[in-house]
């Protein structure tokens, strides 16, 4: 089934969800009469039957039964409002073989469309919101593998991701053979075991144990503060929306952005910083920059003279702060430090504009 024509289904169900009476049933049945060549919601009858309901296309009819009937059962997902649905899962008695066997695959390919990209088996692909060889990837976890593949010299292909699609329905997703692989610290774990790396080699077990305790503030806490700055507040919300959702079509553009905001806002919240006023927020983000400053100015990366785990999850969110157009207490913080400053651009220098 071509691209174009598996996109226009999905659409299809995505319509169809906001009409239809029966959709758990009718929504599978309205692929199945595309599939076959009818034109969309050609309905001429449904009705029930002993094993559920049964709908009738141009006399050819199509069986929905209930789980304990005879037939394969398939999980379909759409993406709504921003947010990943299981629409349906549904057995099917079909008396037309072909439109079985392409519902088949079609539902598993909206359903896991990663395992069904065409892929260079010899190439790592790291699905990202922004991929540039030349500049990090405004997400801080994107960013962080990237910078990881680039130390390590291995070779790869950055590629536009969708979160929705993703396994854990976020990014990073790398692709690896015929694996695809999904949060940033599994991924460098599976890269670590996979090319026998030690990302940590050389540092003592103190300077281990201050990496994990640095990892664990910028991406469980610092994380959260940065969050805030680019999507709550207006100055960098006004970045941000353009940004993220500029290429969508005119309709959506205006309603998906506002949705995203509202869900990004609630898990601030139930997170504990967005239950904060602004300048209690701008207070701990100052707090982690400030007690960062020790480890920098002494040697060209965190515990040496070459970067290891840590600094490729402290580096995107000092280069974020500096770089991100908007202004916010956390770049004004960053800019003022210039070992800060010196410690991005040796790492922009080292391994981003030689692409």
């Amino acid at each position: 089934m071509r691209v174009r024509e598996r996109e226009g289904v999905r659409a299809a169900i995505v319509t169809q969800l906001e009409t239809c009476v029966h959709f758990r049933a009718r929504i599978l049945v309205e692929i199945i009469a595309r599939i076959d060549g009818f034109v969309y919601g050609e309905f001429t009858s449904v009705r029930n039957c002993a094993g559920g309901l049964i709908f009738s296309v141009r006399g050819i009819e199509y069986r929905q039964t209930q789980a304990h009937h005879s037939g394969q059962s398939y999980l379909a997902k759409s993406f709504l409002h921003g947010t990943l649905l299981n629409l349906l899962e549904v057995n099917l008695s079909l008396r037309r073989t072909r439109g079985r066997l392409v519902l088949m695959d079609l539902l598993e390919r909206i359903r896991n469309p990663y395992r069904y990209e065409k892929r260079n088996e010899a190439m790592l692909t790291l699905h990202q919101f922004v991929p540039n060889p030349r500049r990090p990837d405004p997400s801080a976890f994107c960013s962080k593998v990237e910078l990881f593949l680039k130390i390590h010299n291995l070779p790869y292909q950055g590629k536009k991701g969708n979160s929705t699609k993703a396994p854990k329905g976020k990014l990073p997703v790398l692709l690896d053979g015929s694996e695809a692989v999904a949060d940033s610290d599994v991924i460098i774990r599976h890269l670590c075991k996979k090319h026998h790396i030690d990302p940590e080699a050389g540092l003592s077990p103190e300077q281990k144990a201050l990496s994990f305790m640095i990892r664990k503030t910028m991406e469980e806490h610092y994380y959260f503060i940065m969050l805030h700055t680019r999507w709550i507040d207006p100055r960098g919300w006004e970045i941000v929306k353009p940004l993220f959702f500029g290429e969508l079509p005119t309709p959506i553009k205006w309603i998906v952005p506002a949705i995203i905001r509202r869900q990004v806002k609630s898990g601030l919240k139930a997170q504990g910083i967005g239950r904060h006023e602004e300048a209690e927020i701008e207070h701990r983000g100052r707090e982690v920059l400030e007690h960062l400053k020790p480890f920098f100015g002494k040697s060209d990366y965190l515990f040496g003279s070459e970067p290891s785990l840590v600094d490729c999850t402290v580096f995107p969110y000092l280069w974020g702060a500096l770089h991100f157009p908007s202004e916010s207490e956390l770049k004004r913080v960053t800019k003022g430090y210039k070992p800060f400053e010196e410690y991005v651009e040796r790492i922009l220098n080292r391994y981003y504009t030689k692409e």
